[in-house]
């Protein structure tokens, strides 16, 4: 797993600005504080600069790349897509998650 989120680390790194990174960070921060732990959180921020640097992945791939089980990755969809940071495209069995449209205004604000 490790070697996985170094991986998303270097492509984010090179992709997105240290102002992105910081909204991002803070923005899930904020929105899932009192629901999840520091390692949750964290994940889901790699989860988000992943989609954002993707544009969008199906569950299969962001199971492999965070190397979580498939009820890890649906319960971290449910919790972005709760927080409006997320939206499923597609078909139920071949679609992609991807950030909202909104969620991108604010990140191209910056």
């Amino acid at each position: 797993m490790k070697e996985r989120n170094d991986s998303v680390n270097d492509v984010v790194s090179d992709a997105v600005s240290d102002a992105v990174k910081q909204f991002v960070s803070d923005a899930v921060s904020d929105a899932v504080n009192d629901a999840a732990s520091d390692a949750v959180i964290s994940r889901l921020i790699q989860e988000v600069f992943f989609l954002l640097v993707e544009e969008g992945k199906g569950l299969k791939d962001l199971m492999s790349t965070f190397d979580v089980a498939r009820a890890t990755m649906q319960r971290d969809m449910a919790l972005l897509k709760a927080h409006q940071f997320i939206v499923f495209k597609g078909p139920s069995k071949t679609g992609v998650y991807s950030l909202t449209d909104k969620f991108k205004e604010k990140i191209e604000k910056i």
